[in-house]
């Protein structure tokens, strides 16, 4: 005899939004509330309310757009955990795109054999030596620490809203949000695709969950995130505290880790595989 053991959905199948419309809707509802912490070269913490992102997501959106991004296409995103991640994840979203997370620490031909798998258009990181492992695909490539995010917000400038939004206007929640590559234990990294709804009714799921939502959804939960983006675990928890308004801390040394977790002083955390 066979035992099954299932574990019910506690949000219903229509609930969950598209990633845009999920930031969207949440800065409508309260644009000053805060979402984000990053540190300055002095290691002040800097605040940014949930408007304020939202504001910077559009603007970049808008940017690539003006660089001929067009709906599906995928971009390579390849940086440590940083503000500027979450900026261009959610911007590649904004405007209709794929979001492709590559490791940091991938090598040059890996990263060439990922942009061939998933046909990347435009990959964007955070410093030379990425731009170094990425430039040997031959796909274009823009730096973050050469101000590629302010660049794009300026090159965007001329992209109306109305034509902005219309690039999600018919995004279905299954629709493909981003191609996620495994570490894979043989051969070469396999990519697997994840939609809206992998996400955010994930993370409905989450929030109501009696256990794990109480941290989530707690007064003010603040979480310090460490754990690389590129990794589904740590893209679910910054998806996740935009949808259930946490602050995020984004800490992207883990040798000050003891450091940040004293000054941020965060409610939660999430740790696996780390």
């Amino acid at each position: 005899m066979t035992t099954t053991l299932t574990s019910p959905a506690l949000v219903g199948a229509d609930e969950a939004l598209p990633l845009a419309a999920m930031l969207r809707d949440r800065a409508s509802a309260n644009p000053d509330l805060p979402f984000a912490e990053h540190k300055d070269a002095d290691g002040t913490w800097l605040k940014t309310s949930i408007g304020e992102f939202e504001t910077q997501v559009r603007a970049v959106a808008k940017g690539l757009v003006a660089t001929g991004i067009g709906i599906g296409d995928r971009v390579g995103l390849t940086a440590n955990n940083r503000y500027e991640w979450a900026v261009l994840d959610f911007a590649i979203q904004t405007a209709g795109a794929v979001t492709v997370p590559v490791y940091p620490t991938s090598s040059a031909s890996q990263v060439s054999w990922i942009a061939e798998d998933a046909n990347i258009g435009l990959f964007i990181v955070e410093n030379d030596a990425m731009h170094d492992a990425a430039a040997e695909s031959g796909v274009k490539t823009l730096v973050i620490d050469d101000r590629a995010v302010q660049e794009l917000a300026l090159v965007g400038a001329d992209v109306t809203d109305a034509d902005l939004d219309a690039r999600t206007a018919d995004t279905s929640v299954d629709d493909l949000a981003t191609l996620i590559y495994t570490s894979g234990t043989t051969g070469r990294p396999k990519g697997v695709m994840l939609s809206h709804r992998n996400l955010t009714e994930h993370c409905l799921n989450i929030e109501r969950d009696e256990h794990f939502g109480a941290f989530v959804t707690a007064p003010s939960p603040r979480l310090l995130l460490f754990l690389p983006m590129a990794h589904v675990f740590g893209r679910l928890a910054m998806t996740l505290s935009v949808s259930a308004g946490s602050v995020v801390g984004f800490a992207p040394d883990t040798k000050v880790l003891a450091d940040d977790m004293k000054t941020f002083r965060p409610t939660w955390m999430v740790v696996v595989p780390r």
